[in-house]
């Protein structure tokens, strides 16, 4: 009986990885954001403006659809690298006047 058809087998590799590169274009995408002024902003706790200070800060919120593809894959040695979180951009707020923090 003979094997799979290898042009069959480069066909799905191909797809897989388009579908990959599909995937990280999209959510790259929905990553860029302005950030926002901090001498207009007004803390929700103290009502103060120009006391609120921002920075960027990496925040793990999920599990990487990518990084599970990539896991089936690698028969899950890409995991050893990577790990399954997702890592996303956040903005980290904070009240010099009340001390309240908070993430936007």
């Amino acid at each position: 009986m003979p094997g799979p058809d290898p042009l069959t087998q480069i066909g799905w590799v191909v797809a897989a990885l388009l579908g990959l590169l599909v995937l990280l274009c999209l959510s790259s995408s929905a990553r860029r954001r302005a950030t926002p002024n901090p001498k207009l902003i007004c803390c929700p706790h103290c009502q103060t403006r120009g006391a609120v200070t921002a920075s960027d800060v990496v925040q793990k919120v999920g599990i990487s659809g990518a990084k599970v593809t990539a896991a089936l894959f690698t028969g899950g040695f890409s995991l050893l690298g990577t790990g399954l979180s997702r890592k996303e951009k956040r903005t980290a707020m904070s009240c010099e006047a009340c001390g309240m923090k908070w993430l936007v």
